[in-house]
């Protein structure tokens, strides 16, 4: 609980010094369950619980400006969730807009099935978020990978 306070104070102090109006915006408490919101979509996808990854989603929610509603995440998730990868989110910046959020964090996709472990791909994401009556959920999330950097030229 002491670690749970502490990151809601470095959160607060962090959007005060973004500006008076953010802070008002966003409270510490919103910070700590967005940030529990994006744990859980990658928790859930590595999983395989595709109920679980759909709750992070508003029902109207879409990825990839692919696959939309309910529908359309769940085929995703058929092909893509579980396996033996592993999501993990770093570099989470929020920013408060009078509809809810948007956030973008860093994403580093490990595979597991080899040895060693290698990483599958880098990526960022940039969401959409919104608080609803059963908390905060990703209205759009649009994934971009990282580019390989090119072969050094040979001389």
């Amino acid at each position: 609980m002491r670690t749970l306070a502490r990151l809601a104070a470095l959160t607060l102090l962090g959007a005060l010094t973004t500006g008076l109006a953010q802070a008002a915006t966003l409270t510490a408490k919103d910070y700590v369950e967005i940030r529990q919101l994006y744990a859980r979509y990658s928790r859930m996808f590595d999983s395989r619980d595709i109920a679980g990854w759909l709750s992070t989603f508003t029902p109207d929610g879409e990825f990839n400006n692919t696959f939309k509603g309910r529908e359309g995440l769940e085929k995703f998730a058929q092909q893509w969730a579980g396996g033996n990868r592993h999501h993990f989110l770093t570099d989470l910046q929020l920013f408060p807009t009078p509809e809810g959020a948007t956030g973008i964090a860093s994403l580093l996709l490990v595979d597991f099935s080899t040895k060693p472990a290698t990483i599958a791909s880098t990526a960022v994401y940039n969401d959409t978020l919104v608080k609803t009556r059963d908390g905060w959920r990703f209205r759009t999330r649009v994934v971009t990978n990282d580019a390989a950097a090119p072969a050094p030229a040979v001389k």
